[in-house]
């Protein structure tokens, strides 16, 4: 039987609430966002018709609701997701066999425009952010924005989307892919040399080099550093960008990212300090709350702290009833630029 990994590893691992502390949406303003994106700007490259589309996909699954009705995100991807699996082609059923698509570029959009609004103070003083990104760290996120890339290029900071136990450089593990990631076979570019970074890439702000895309199913485009173009060199590459949903018993869509969640669990067996952040631990969501339970459970050493960072008491609750008795709690919120 393999050794246990020693824990000497500082990790951090971040949800939607993270993100909107830096000014990003959150998943419940998501489809409300979409609603005033399709409203109010008819140029952004995918169907200025979308907030129609929902409208009718709405009515189509939730036929009880109402006119005015507009579901939690995480059940619309969840009834989309599905119908996407063994619904689509069916006669009668519901034909826009593209709003999912379209739904997750309307949302790379918008992550993108607010990227913009503040890339500049990614830079200043920030004591979550100075404390997270060191060389050595390991940031795993469900988000798909590209903050903490984005942060580490302004910053100066190493970094890889692959764990590689390198510590010159941080380790981002996102576990939900991401608006820049695509798949082979939606690329819309050769897959190769200066078209995409590999996931495994070090990217050194310093001196970026990146040898030719391999045979893998799964790369990023660069919009991390095109930042100011960030959504149109998202357009050009992909035909859908690689974003697993929010939805439930996701463990079927994983396939693709099964290294980086293998790599997770890796790393969450070597946790000397975990922070998790930001993150509700939403009581649908077994995966990650058993790969965090598989990890920290790992071995026979325990963490020297698994602390969480949220002002709302019944996540403190779940993670101690579901994942990690002996919880440090912090219920402060978190502090943006």
């Amino acid at each position: 039987m393999a050794r246990s990994p020693a824990r000497n590893t500082q990790i951090y691992f971040l949800g939607a609430g993270f993100s909107k502390a830096f000014g990003l949406p959150n998943t419940a303003e998501l489809l409300s966002r979409v609603h005033s994106l399709s409203n109010g700007n008819h140029h952004w490259g995918v169907s200025a018709d979308i907030g129609n589309r929902l409208e009718a996909a709405y009515q189509y699954f939730y036929p009880d609701d109402g006119k005015n009705f507009q579901p939690p995100v995480g059940g619309f991807f969840t009834v989309l997701s599905t119908y996407e699996s063994i619904g689509s082609g069916l006669p009668q059923g519901f034909s826009d066999s593209s709003l999912l698509r379209d739904l997750k570029f309307a949302i790379a959009s918008i992550i993108c425009s607010d990227s913009k609004q503040i890339d500049k103070e990614l830079t200043c003083e920030n004591p979550l952010l100075d404390d997270m990104l060191q060389p050595g760290h390991v940031v795993i996120t469900s988000n798909w924005d590209y903050l903490i890339e984005r942060a580490c290029i302004r910053r100066g900071v190493p970094f890889r989307l692959q764990w590689a136990n390198d510590l010159s450089a941080l380790t981002i593990l996102k576990l939900h892919g991401s608006v820049d990631w695509t798949e082979k076979k939606y690329a819309k570019k050769p897959w190769g040399l200066r078209n995409y970074f590999r996931l495994e890439d070090l990217i050194n702000p310093r001196r970026q080099r990146h040898d030719s895309v391999s045979s893998k199913h799964l790369a990023r485009s660069h919009a991390v550093e095109n930042w100011t173009r960030g959504y149109q060199v998202i357009k050009g590459s992909t035909h859908q960008p690689f974003m697993l949903t929010m939805a439930r018993a996701k463990s079927m869509s994983i396939g693709p990212v099964m290294a980086i969640w293998s790599d997770a669990y890796d790393v969450l067996s070597r946790a000397d300090r975990l922070s998790i952040i930001g993150y509700s631990i939403p009581d649908d969501d077994v995966e990650i709350r058993t790969l965090l339970r598989a990890g920290l459970c790992r071995g026979t050493k325990n963490p020297t702290s698994v602390i969480v960072i949220n002002p709302e008491p019944s996540v403190h609750e779940r993670v101690r009833r579901q994942i990690y008795r002996e919880v440090e709690s912090d219920y402060s919120a978190v502090r943006g630029p």
